[in-house]
């Protein structure tokens, strides 16, 4: 085996770091992230709740209204067409911004199809148009995420992926709470027609940043896929960057997967306070989260960044414990609920900007799918782990132990050797 080049940037020839925090703020990337992040989000409740809830009103039958939760499955398998999107590139615009771009009409016009047909019409045609939207979606969370990683400077990565998610979560509360409150006044379909508008935000983003540098697409399919999964493992490190990848995220996500179980269910909490204070405070979090982040992360640099944030996240995480002590008397939820989504900004932005630093150009779309869905796969797999934890440690204890969850992530990471910090580093070919 050849041994491995030197480190070098994950987005060979991106623009360079801005300088300064001040700079990392108002760059025109992170607009354009946000602004991706929008369009990203706004498809999401149109193919489920808000979807559900029309066809309650329509009186569509339970049975078929229930039906169409297998809609969103693209999301959870996207990571098996991502490939597709680094060997092939539309003739227009280059490879990301080009797929950006089509995805957005795609999902423009079945939503608009949906709004014209009405789920009052033939099913097959409202079920097509429905895995359209999030088919199209899913793909374009792919390619967004490629486009992202290769166009983002270093010392923007991290507030990129705040500016990112906080785009989304605006598009949640716009279209998902907005959309309801917007039922009330206007038909089901003017509120579709609507929601079309908004993800056509995303081009104003393709506009205002560049096509990353150009790179060689892979040669085949199978060099798409079986080239991006050797370059992963064939680096330096490897195996402690996987095994990281896989741990970081775990604790974040039993507790994200029995919140609202535990809120309404065990502390008697109202679920329209559950879901205006989550939505809200935690909106309010995110968003201070994001400023710190860009603010801070640069001068922190990405390991360093991935420690301390990651141990803010975990120490917001004990509010939860707390509450299951004293109950949720709502100053204390309020408070609980933004320091947690605060602390979870910060934790998310340094480890997907790790995430985008370990993907090589022109194959970001595979790389940053697979990452992506080993950082998810031990919280969905290991699920059942929840009830022993709750039965043997109670509420406080099950979140205390979250917590301490990430320690094994935190010495994982001391042990991904310093270069990988600073980007891809190449693998021999295969």
């Amino acid at each position: 085996m050849a041994p491995a080049a030197p480190a070098v940037p994950a987005a060979a020839g991106a623009v360079a770091a801005p300088a300064g925090a001040w700079a990392v703020l108002g760059s025109r990337r992170l607009v354009a992230a946000a602004l991706l992040g929008f369009a990203a989000g706004a498809p999401l409740y149109l193919t489920g709740q808000l979807l559900v809830v029309w066809m309650g009103q329509s009186g569509v039958e339970l049975e078929t209204a229930s039906a169409f939760a297998a809609v969103g499955l693209p999301y959870t398998f996207k990571w098996l067409w991502a490939p597709l999107l680094d060997r092939f590139a539309p003739p227009w615009l280059g490879r990301r911004r080009g797929w950006i771009v089509t995805l957005e009409g795609v999902i423009v016009l079945a939503i608009g199809g949906l709004a014209a047909v009405g789920v009052g019409g033939d099913v097959e045609v409202v079920a097509a148009l429905a895995v359209t939207v999030a088919a199209a979606s899913a793909t374009h969370d792919i390619v967004v995420d490629a486009f992202l990683a290769e166009s983002l400077a270093p010392d923007e990565r991290a507030a990129g992926a705040a500016a990112y998610v906080l785009g989304y979560r605006a598009a949640m509360l716009v279209v998902g709470g907005g959309g309801l409150v917007l039922a009330a006044y206007v038909t089901w379909p003017a509120v579709y027609a609507t929601a079309a508008a908004l993800v056509a935000v995303g081009v104003i983003a393709v506009a205002l940043v560049p096509e990353p540098p150009a790179t060689a697409a892979p040669p085949t399919l199978a060099s798409a896929i079986g080239g991006s999964l050797w370059d992963l493992l064939a680096r330096p490190g490897a195996a402690p960057v996987l095994c990281a990848v896989a741990l970081y995220r775990f604790g974040e996500q039993l507790v994200l997967h029995v919140q609202g179980y535990f809120l309404v269910s065990v502390v008697g909490v109202g679920v329209a306070t559950v879901g205006w204070v989550t939505q809200g405070a935690g909106f309010a979090g995110l968003a201070a989260g994001g400023a710190v982040l860009g603010a801070v992360a640069p001068r922190l640099g990405p390991r360093r960044a991935l420690f301390v944030f990651g141990g803010v996240a975990a120490a917001a995480n004990l509010g939860w414990a707390l509450v299951a002590h004293v109950g949720a008397p709502l100053p204390l939820f309020v408070a609980v609920a933004a320091v947690d989504a605060f602390g979870t900004a910060l934790a998310a932005g340094a480890f997907v900007a790790f995430l985008m630093s370990q993907c090589a150009p022109g194959r970001a779309a595979t790389q940053y799918a697979l990452l992506n869905a080993l950082s998810s796969v031990g919280g969905r797999a290991l699920g059942f782990a929840i009830a022993p934890l709750v039965a043997s440690l109670g509420w406080a204890g099950f979140f205390a132990a979250t917590a301490a969850m990430i320690v094994p992530a935190l010495a994982t990471f001391a042990m991904v050797p310093r270069e990988r910090f600073a980007g891809v580093a190449s693998s021999p070919p295969a």
